[in-house]
């Protein structure tokens, strides 16, 4: 409702990031491999990883929580990549294709050079300095409160271990679970019924007390005054 994660300043950023990225990806490489004696396939290869690294570490900026799923699928979508960008350059698919497939062992030939994974890696260093800036800064201008210290009190808290206790004791009859109401009576009758609050009304033994204790202090009066 208040548009915090699309609106004209999210989608001009975004813009202007990805125009930058994609500057980043292609002429970075392309001024490395301007005076080597490397061919375009092996060009081709280093823009590609290097954008698989670059997106690998946006996803990683942004991901908050960490569970076992997302984890494996970062790895196996890595996994993934790789294998399969040697499957297309294998020597079996261009015998079976060569028109299709016309860079056989391309990629074994480039995965071998140090100078692509170089060139991928500051490549994609490069691609997301401003994000990582960007996230830096506002982290800076207004921290979270896992990052504050609280410092008021502290002289006061006992050194030693923190018991918790709850407020709710087991055997109490007023304590009962959201299944066992949901399984019992209606939330109306229970409402209705008073089950399950406090009575902070007297007993009934002790509101007859509390009602003859005029009539005895009348007929006690005359008594005294024979």
């Amino acid at each position: 409702q208040r548009q915090e994660l699309f609106n004209g300043w999210q989608v001009a950023g975004t813009l202007l990031f990805s125009f930058y990225t994609s500057l980043v990806h292609f002429f970075l490489p392309l001024g490395v491999f301007h005076y080597s004696t490397l061919d375009y396939q092996t060009f081709a290869l280093t823009v590609e990883t290097a954008v698989i690294f670059s997106v690998t570490a946006e996803i990683i900026l942004q991901t908050g929580f960490w569970t076992k799923f997302n984890t494996a699928s970062l790895f196996l979508s890595l996994a993934l990549y790789f294998v399969s960008t040697l499957i297309l350059h294998s020597p079996g698919l261009h015998a079976a294709a060569p028109t299709d497939y016309y860079f056989p062992g391309a990629s074994l030939n480039a995965f071998g050079n140090p100078l692509l994974w170089l060139t991928a890696l500051v490549t994609a260093g490069t691609a997301i300095l401003p994000s990582l800036t960007a996230r830096a800064i506002t982290l800076v201008l207004n921290p979270s409160d896992t990052h504050r210290v609280h410092s008021s009190g502290l002289t006061t808290l006992p050194r030693g271990p923190l018991e918790m206790q709850s407020c709710f004791q087991r055997g109490d009859p007023q304590r009962r679970s959201s299944y066992a109401m949901s399984q019992g009576q209606g939330f109306g009758r229970l409402i209705t019924s008073g089950v399950g609050l406090h009575n902070t009304a007297p007993p009934q033994d002790r509101r007859e007390s509390d009602l003859d204790a005029p009539h005895k202090t009348d007929t006690s009066a005359p008594m005294t005054s024979q």
